[in-house]
């Protein structure tokens, strides 16, 4: 079972509920953001060789896969020691768009290059 999204949106301009928005006709998109920690070392690379690896492969995906709206790949600055070592963050038009990116055949390819460098990985999806 799925939670239900938190149905507000706040920034420090506004707040108003997503049926709001809606109802203004605004364009909503769903955001992706995933934590990735890379281990020391994997696949026979350093964490910051596998980090430059990772980020490439990534960085090659939105040409490749029409359902990209937005794709950013960042490191993490190492100002806090429990941080994640690596995120992206995304954009959809929708769920369905997200679930067509993550069956794609590149997105695969990449996601089975991640998993065998990273410690652990964390995902988030919602409305904007």
């Amino acid at each position: 079972m799925v939670a239900e999204a938190d149905p507000f949106c706040y920034n420090r301009f506004e707040f108003r509920n997503k049926a709001a928005r809606q109802a203004e006709q605004e364009v909503l998109m769903l955001k992706h953001i995933v934590l990735w920690t890379f281990a020391e070392f994997a696949d026979g690379h350093t964490r910051a060789e596998n980090m430059e690896r990772v980020r490439a492969a990534l960085m090659a995906l939105p040409p490749l896969i029409p359902e990209i709206r937005r794709f950013e790949v960042h490191a993490d600055l190492g100002i806090d020691a429990s941080a994640s070592t690596m995120c992206l963050v995304s954009e959809f038009e929708d769920a369905d768009a997200l679930q067509r990116y993550a069956a794609h055949p590149d997105h695969r390819a990449v996601s089975a290059l991640i998993s065998g460098v990273r410690t652990s990985r964390a995902v988030i999806d919602y409305d904007v």
